[in-house]
């Protein structure tokens, strides 16, 4: 079994203006002390009498930007976090953002879309094929246009291109499928 490197990221609470690390991200080992979440930073380490020592530096983080490092990078050897917004570059796939979302049932990180409701497992892809764009705490927004332009184009194909022939049950799917794009576009555009 491999062993995964455990890191995490978030970001520092907001302080005033002259703080240096004032609503950045952060990188490091996942502290949590008295209902409050804190990061050390890798890398803080310095020599002392010839041997390594650590300084213990830790910044307090907002909890809802905590994120676990999945063990994998993306086709620009970044390290893909949990919360990250990606594209994945492969011709068998359209063109949707996925969220990197873990699963405590099955002990596993997944691509997830919302719109399409697809889940794409890491061990399917390369890292060639997956591309880090952003985060869904810095950019929710990209993902709301994104939904909201794919939901138009989905519409414009059920009303451009009906299908023919159904059976009974297939027309049914058809117009829930439909319902059910129009019912999340309305969603997204609010």
């Amino acid at each position: 079994m491999k062993n995964r490197e455990q890191l995490f990221r978030a970001k520092t609470n907001p302080k005033s203006s002259n703080y240096a690390f004032n609503n950045i991200w952060v990188y490091g080992d996942l502290i949590h002390n008295k209902n409050k979440y804190y990061i050390h930073p890798l890398g803080n380490a310095f020599m002392t009498d010839g041997e390594l020592s650590r300084l213990m530096v830790t910044h307090e983080v907002i909890p809802e930007t905590i994120g676990e490092y999945t063990d994998w990078k993306d086709k620009n050897g970044k390290q893909i976090f949990e919360g990250d917004i990606c594209v994945i570059h492969k011709p068998e796939y359209r063109s949707i953002l996925y969220t990197v979302e873990w699963e405590q049932a099955t002990s596993r990180f997944y691509l997830s879309s919302d719109i399409e409701c697809e889940i794409e497992d890491f061990e399917n892809l390369k890292p060639e094929d997956i591309e880090v764009i952003g985060n869904i705490h810095d950019k929710a927004e990209i993902i709301k246009v994104d939904n909201i332009s794919l939901l138009r184009t989905m519409l414009a194909g059920f009303v451009t291109n009906p299908p023919t022939e159904l059976s009974s049950e297939q027309a049914i799917e058809y117009n829930n499928a439909v319902e059910a794009a129009i019912h999340a576009l309305k969603e997204a555009e609010k």
